[in-house]
C-alpha cells in the first residue's frame, strides 16, 4: 500500500474521499442520468435469533469500543482520543482496526504527538476481557496497516518512516518479537491459508517501475523472500487459494502469458485465467470454485470498472462470467459463500443532502450495494447509503482489504456499514442479508468491523 499523510485519522478519510469525488464526477461527465435513491426501510427492529460475533468500532470521538452484534454491552477499549489541532497539549488518535482469526483479539494502531509532531506510535491489542497491552512501540517507524495470519498468532504490518522513501513490512511473531521482513513502495501482500507462506508485490507496475517492480514469495514466515520470475502489471494485493498453495496475480511472464495468472504451488504460472490490460483488483470466492476481478474501465481514471466472475471449477478451462455490473468500486466476498457485495457509486439531487454535497455541480453521491451469486445470480440492490469518511479512505486500497478485515458477519447472514444519515449523524449499522434487507442503526461512529469467529 502507499503511504497516507501521518496528520492523523482526519486527514487520511479526506484522501479517501477526494479520490472518490474525483472518480464520481468523472462518472458525472460520463453520463448526463441522474439516479433518484431507492426507498430503503431503516428499522429499529431485532431478529430473535442470536447473532454470532463481535463488532469493533471507532466512535465518533475518537475512541474504540467492541460490542455485540446487536449493540449492545459497548465497551471501550480506549478512552483517551483527541483530535489533532483542537488543543495544544497534543493528539491522540487510533486506527487501523484488525480482528485475529480464531481469537477474540482486536489490533489496532494509537499515534500521539503536538504541534512538533507525532511522538509516540504504538500496536495495541485487547480482547472482551483484557486490557489493550502494546506489541509494538518504535520512535520512527508508523504503522498504519494490520494483517493477522490465518490461524490469529502472528501479526504482520506495514509502516512508514520520514527517513525512508520505501514502506517497511513487519511481523510480530507468537512471542511478541517483531522483526523486520521487508521493504517496497507501494507494498501489498497475502497470508496463504495455513499461514507458511506469504505472497507479497512490490515497486507497482513493471512498465512504471522496471527496476524496483517485483512479486516475491516467502516460502516460510518469517524467512527470506524468494523473487518469481513475473513481471508485474498494475494491480495491487495478490490473493492466494482458499486452499493450499495456488495464488492469483496479474503479471506477464518473458516469452509467455501476460494477463490474470494463476500461479502454482511453487509460484509457476499454471494458465492465464483472464486477460487484462488494465489496473485489476481480484479476490478468490471461500470455495475457491469462483474469482472475481474489476478491471479500471477505460472511460475513468480510477479503479473502478465492470465485475467480472471467473468460473474455475475445471482446470485449464476458466470461464469469464459477467456480474451485469459495471463502474464497480469495490466488492467484499462472503466468509462462507459464494456470493458478494458490491459497491457502486451513484449519484442524487444535491437538495436530497445539502450536508456532503458539491454545490458547484450541483449534486451529491452515495453508494449502491448490490448481492450477487455466480453463476447465474442478477444483482439484487440491497440498499443505499452515505458512507463515512474513514470507510470511503478504505475503498481504494479494497482488494487488500478484504484479505485481513471483515464487513460480512461470521455467518454471512449480516454486514457492518459505516453510514452518515440526512443530518449528518456518523451511524455504525448493520444490514441483514435474506429475504429481507434491514439496515438497522446500532451506535454512532466512524468505522466498523465484523470479528472472524
Amino acid at each position: 500500500m502507499s503511504p497516507r499523510s501521518p496528520s492523523g485519522a482526519h486527514a487520511r478519510a479526506k484522501g479517501g474521499r477526494t479520490w472518490f469525488v474525483l472518480a464520481v464526477l468523472a462518472l458525472v461527465g460520463c453520463s448526463n442520468q441522474r439516479i433518484d435513491p431507492p426507498s430503503v426501510a431503516t428499522t429499529t427492529t431485532e431478529p430473535e435469533d442470536a447473532i454470532p460475533g463481535t463488532i469493533a468500532y471507532l466512535g465518533t470521538d475518537g475512541n474504540v469500543f467492541l460490542m455485540a452484534p446487536d449493540g449492545s454491552g459497548q465497551r471501550p477499549l480506549t478512552s483517551d482520543a483527541q483530535p489533532p489541532h483542537t488543543t495544544s497539549a497534543g493528539f491522540r488518535y487510533y486506527e487501523a482496526l484488525a480482528w485475529a482469526p480464531g481469537s477474540n483479539q482486536l489490533a489496532f494502531v494509537g499515534i500521539s504527538g503536538d504541534e512538533g509532531g507525532i511522538q509516540r506510535s504504538q500496536i495495541l491489542v485487547a480482547d472482551q476481557q483484557t486490557e489493550a497491552l502494546t506489541w509494538f512501540e518504535h520512535p520512527e517507524e508508523l504503522p498504519f496497516y494490520l494483517y493477522w495470519s490465518p490461524d490469529g498468532q502472528r501479526l504482520t504490518f506495514l509502516a512508514s518512516n520520514a527517513r525512508q522513501a520505501d514502506l517497511s513490512v513487519w511481523l510480530i511473531d507468537g512471542q511478541g518479537e517483531a522483526s523486520l521482513l521487508d521493504r517496497g513502495q507501494p507494498y501489498y501482500w497475502a497470508w496463504s491459508a495455513d499461514g507458511r507462506s506469504l505472497l507479497a508485490h512490490a515497486g507497482g507496475s513493471a512498465a512504471a517501475s522496471p527496476v524496483e517492480a517485483r512479486v516475491t514469495r516467502f516460502d516460510e514466515v518469517p524467512g527470506d523472500g524468494r523473487p518469481l520470475a513475473l513481471r508485474p502489471l498494475s494491480f495491487q494485493a495478490p490473493a492466494f487459494a482458499p486452499e493450499g498453495q495456488r495464488a492469483l496475480v496479474a503479471a506477464s511472464v518473458v516469452g509467455g502469458d501476460s494477463g490474470l495468472l494463476l500461479l502454482d504451488p511453487e509460484g509457476r504460472p499454471l494458465e492465464r485465467v483472464a486477460q487484462v490490460g488494465r489496473t485489476v483488483a481480484f479476490a478468490w470466492a471461500p470455495s475457491g470454485s469462483w474469482a472475481a476481478f474489476v478491471e479500471q474501465s477505460h472511460i475513468l481514471d480510477a479503479r473502478f470498472g465492470e465485475l467480472m466472475l471467473l468460473d474455475l471449477t475445471t482446470a485449464g478451462s476458466a470461464r469469464l462470467v459477467p456480474s451485469g455490473l459495471e463502474s464497480v468500486a469495490a466488492f467484499f466476498w462472503s466468509p462462507v459463500d459464494d456470493r458478494l457485495l458490491a459497491i457502486v457509486p451513484v449519484l442524487a439531487p444535491h437538495e436530497d443532502n445539502p450536508l456532503v454535497s458539491y454545490a458547484r455541480q450541483g449534486v451529491a453521491w452515495r453508494l449502491r450495494l448490490y448481492l450477487i451469486e455466480p453463476p447465474q445470480g442478477q444483482p439484487v440492490l440491497l440498499t443505499e447509503i452515505e458512507p463515512t469518511d474513514d470507510f470511503l479512505s478504505l475503498l481504494p486500497f479494497y482488494d487488500q482489504y478484504q484479505r485481513s478485515s471483515r464487513l460480512w458477519s461470521p455467518d454471512g447472514r449480516w454486514m457492518v456499514l459505516p453510514i452518515v444519515d440526512q443530518r449528518g449523524d456518523r451511524w455504525i449499522a448493520r444490514l441483514a442479508i435474506g429475504e429481507t434487507f434491514e439496515l438497522v442503526r446500532l451506535v454512532k461512529g466512524d468505522l466498523a468491523f465484523w470479528s472472524f469467529d
